[in-house]
């Protein structure tokens, strides 16, 4: 036999280290992605309005879709879902006189959530 080298043999074996690099990718862009949205979850229940007790109470996670190479994971509000945007953007009162201010607590723990998953992603691509 031959000491040659055999190109077929040689695509083979990239093929397999390509293949088991983009899976390890993949697990770790699911697990950064629920990673992230625990975060999300959490800093929401942190900075969400103190009197709003049930609502900051009620922020959950829960994965909407997953497949071979890809997952979604969505933060909610079960409790009290209503007062997520009146309680971020701020409302009329319902005297009708006043206004109530905004309290953001929702955009800014997105934001936190998707720098940390985008840190997550990168370490993990190296």
């Amino acid at each position: 036999m031959s000491n040659k080298f055999k190109a077929d043999v040689f695509a083979a074996e990239i093929k397999i280290t390509l293949d088991k690099y983009a899976s390890d990718v993949t697990e770790a862009v699911k697990e950064a992605a629920v990673k992230s949205a625990e975060l999300c979850r959490d800093e929401i229940k942190r900075i969400a309005p103190k009197k709003a007790g049930e609502y900051r109470k009620g922020w959950k996670i829960k994965t909407t879709f997953e497949s071979v190479d890809g997952k979604t994971v969505t933060v909610y509000n079960d409790k009290r879902y209503e007062l997520a945007h009146l309680l971020e953007f701020g409302h009329r009162k319902g005297n009708g006189t006043s206004d109530a201010p905004p309290h953001p607590h929702i955009y800014p723990a997105a934001a936190k959530a998707q720098e940390e998953f985008e840190k997550m992603i990168k370490k993990e691509a190296q």
